[in-house]
């Protein structure tokens, strides 16, 4: 999306549809340095204002592995169909890194698998095993995922 390193929320939410090219770069303009989590969330109530916003951890540094795969799997049965969210992985080395997490429909293999998609790397990993290997590979220690909440009007 654009010339620097830190264009990975705004590279995942031109893939996700919820930003044109125009705005994704501009948005990367603004936060050249990347965003933080506020700053996320405040992007999308701009974009969808009749939801409420957070990020919720799926894991944590604190959690052991079993505790992390046993929290992919929930985030997975918690992911509709064909839908996708923004998702925010801290690494070992302190950095962090957006990417989207998206369930394909039924008709997949094993009943809809997970997927992330890096947008900054233009890279696509499906299925439990590329997942896992992509999170050890990239030495993840914890992982928020995005929420919303319908307003009452």
């Amino acid at each position: 999306v654009s010339d620097h390193q830190y264009d990975c929320v705004p590279s995942s939410l031109f893939a996700m549809g919820a930003l044109n090219l125009r705005q994704a770069k501009a948005l990367a303009n603004i936060h050249s340095q990347g965003l933080a989590a506020v700053q996320i969330v405040s992007t999308f109530t701009l974009l969808a204002p009749q939801f409420e916003w957070s990020f919720d951890t799926v894991f944590s540094e604190k959690d052991d592995e079993p505790t992390a795969r046993k929290a992919l799997g929930s985030l997975l049965d918690a992911t509709r169909y064909k839908h996708m969210t923004l998702v925010g992985i801290q690494r070992a080395d302190g950095t962090a890194h957006a990417v989207v997490w998206y369930r394909g429909d039924a008709s997949l293999p094993k009943d809809g698998q997970a997927m992330i998609y890096d947008a900054q790397a233009n890279k696509l990993y499906s299925g439990a095993t590329e997942i896992i290997k992509y999170l050890i590979d990239n030495k993840v220690q914890a992982m928020r995922a995005t929420e919303q909440q319908l307003l009452d009007k």
